[in-house]
């Protein structure tokens, strides 16, 4: 497939971005590198399927930004670089607005990638992190901002 972009203006209406992520780009865009290969096919479809439950407002809209974030987490690095965001402010309110219940459960504000993986974790009871609770774990600081 390739490079991906889609201007942010055109994505939802009740989308609006902070003054000064506006300010240095005349249209924001959200893109992402598509896999290619389909070697993560079950991944993204995962992760589609997670980010859907928690759609606030189910549609197509939701299912081509949850497809895009599921893609974009295929990247190697943040989830925000690899949307072609200019920092994980813009990131974190896309999911408050569109993934409002999913942003809810990231109470500890854990890295997005990071954080879906936990949650299909979880819910195919496979235990991931060294520790039960994040105050305890060694890695901390890397699911952390």
């Amino acid at each position: 497939m390739g490079a991906i972009s889609i201007p942010l203006s055109q994505l939802e209406p009740r989308l609006t971005l902070p003054a000064q992520a506006r300010e240095p780009l005349s249209q924001p865009v959200l893109s992402w590198q598509a896999d290619a290969g389909g070697q993560h096919d079950d991944e993204i479809e995962d992760l589609v399927a997670l980010l859907m439950e928690h759609a606030t407002y189910p549609g197509v809209l939701s299912r081509h930004l949850a497809r895009a974030l599921a893609e974009a987490s295929m990247g190697s690095n943040h989830l925000w670089e690899d949307l072609g965001l200019v920092n994980r402010v813009q990131l974190n309110e896309l999911m408050q607005e569109h993934f409002t219940s999913l942003r809810v459960l990231n109470v500890n504000n854990m890295r997005w990638k990071k954080f879906f993986y936990r949650m299909l974790c979880e819910r195919a009871d496979i235990l991931i992190c060294k520790s039960p609770h994040c105050e305890q774990c060694e890695d901390q600081p890397q699911c952390f901002e």
